[in-house]
């Protein structure tokens, strides 16, 4: 996850987070791998939901950091 869609989430984090803060969005996309390899979230597993729940979490997350 961390390899192929790091690049990606961190855009959607910094996009979040505005100029101000977009030094956040590594920490953002950390805690999200740190949580997805821990198991505490859980997404669907129908093909094609992986990606967005990944964006829909990373924005979530930069949202709350804000």
């Amino acid at each position: 996850v961390a390899i192929t869609f790091s690049s990606a989430l961190l855009a959607e984090a910094r996009d979040v987070l505005g100029p101000d803060m977009d030094h956040e969005a590594e920490d953002i996309v950390q805690q999200l791998c740190e949580d997805l390899l821990s198991g505490s979230l859980y997404f669907d597993k129908r093909p094609g939901s992986g990606v967005s729940f990944l964006q829909k979490t990373v924005r979530g997350m930069a949202r709350r950091r804000r």
